[in-house]
């Protein structure tokens, strides 16, 4: 294993990159399961070289959820939140309302999904279809639509 950098620029450059990758994984709602473990490394990797960083924390919050680990991905993304990272990403949302519904909580997973909708997905960094698709599996795991 090499040795991770010191210099800050580097760091910083690796966790960029570390995160971009994941964050294409994680988007995905079909991954195998080696590509999950992947894009969970590559978050870690991110969120450890710059830890002040919430989009790094809100990529591998979301690759938690991708591994059926949701409270931690509710811990995770709600820590992204706190009152110096400013608000949570639609998508982050998204996946928060997502995970709270996997833990039987109803009540705080409409309350997340009703945040995400607000927003403007288009500043996502996700095409059409990515957005379509996640809100999709949103609203199927909440039973949105069949009121």
């Amino acid at each position: 294993v090499a040795a991770l950098p010191d210099n800050l620029e580097q760091r910083r450059e690796l966790a960029e990159i570390g995160n971009d990758l994941a964050w294409v994984l994680v988007i995905s709602p079909n991954l195998n399961p080696e590509a999950k473990l992947n894009a969970r490394a590559l978050a870690r990797l991110a969120v450890e070289q710059m830890p002040e960083e919430p989009t790094y924390r809100v990529t591998l919050g979301i690759s938690l959820y991708r591994l059926g680990q949701w409270r931690a991905a509710v811990e995770l993304l709600e820590e992204s939140i706190e009152p110096d990272n400013g608000p949570l990403s639609p998508v982050g949302a998204l996946f928060l309302a997502m995970a709270h519904m996997q833990l039987g909580d109803a009540q705080e997973a409409r309350k997340w999904y009703d945040v995400a909708g607000d927003a403007d997905l288009t500043t996502q960094r996700l095409s059409h279809e990515q957005r379509r698709q996640i809100q999709q599996e949103a609203m199927e795991l909440l039973k949105l639509g069949r009121e």
